[in-house]
């Protein structure tokens, strides 16, 4: 499955926040479903620019058809240092592992299919 980057205008500073994704399935080229991932505490990890990475206040709950949602708080939606939020989801061996870059002076946001950052 090739790298997804998609970019959203509605992401905002301070501001609750409910990002809307597709989860690739491990090992296999289709999106992961309910029955096929349940995310626990732990398999979403939210880095606000200073300090170290922590769990994200909710985890993502899967809508329909391979679509999930993560709500993100208004703290969490407010980056420490610079104008970026990054939030990794992962799990052992159910999904592959995505990222979401927030970049809340732009308004806009990318899933990454990985993603790198030192903490």
């Amino acid at each position: 499955m090739a790298q997804m980057n998609y970019q959203f205008n509605d992401c905002e500073a301070g501001v609750l926040y409910r990002a809307l994704f597709a989860i690739p399935e491990a090992g296999v080229n289709t999106f992961a479903l309910a029955a096929d991932w349940t995310p626990a505490t732990g398999d979403t990890k939210i880095y606000k620019g200073s300090g170290s990475s922590a769990n994200t206040t909710n985890n993502p709950a899967h809508l329909y058809n391979g679509i999930w949602a993560l709500t993100l708080t208004a703290a969490e939606m407010t980056p420490s240092v610079n104008d970026t939020v990054i939030v990794t989801i992962t799990d052992t061996g159910d999904i592959d592992d995505v990222c979401l870059i927030f970049n809340t002076t732009q308004r806009k946001w990318a899933l990454e299919r990985s993603c790198i950052y030192n903490s």
